[in-house]
């Protein structure tokens, strides 16, 4: 992983889809704790995410320009369609490495 700015540089393709481009997911997913509790950490819940004031901002974030913003420049990076739309190709290779990075116990066939 190499410090570029005020971000990490994305590995290379040819280092593999479970590297970690950010220490901070470090201390959301963690294989060895997670596979020691009785629930995957990606079914777990947190009610406190699910009340009036929370929902109310995350919807709001939704239209926060910084956000928008973020998901147009994401977005810029897949291959669209005429309409300007991403196409499922270029969509699946990049959501198959983003959930096995994340859950890396899910297999590929729960992953698409």
């Amino acid at each position: 992983m190499n410090r570029t700015g005020g971000g990490f540089a994305l590995p290379s393709v040819t280092k593999g889809a479970t590297d970690v481009t950010h220490p901070e997911i470090l201390k959301l997913f963690h294989p060895a704790r997670d596979a020691k509790s009785k629930m995957p950490y990606h079914e777990q819940g947190d009610k406190s995410m699910y009340t009036a004031e929370s929902l109310a901002a995350r919807q709001s974030l939704r239209e926060h320009p910084a956000v928008t913003d973020a998901i147009r420049r994401f977005a810029s990076l897949y291959r669209h369609d005429d309409d300007g739309l991403i196409c499922f190709n270029a969509y699946l290779p990049v959501h198959l490495v983003i959930s096995q990075t994340l859950i890396p116990t899910m297999s590929l066939e729960e992953a698409r």
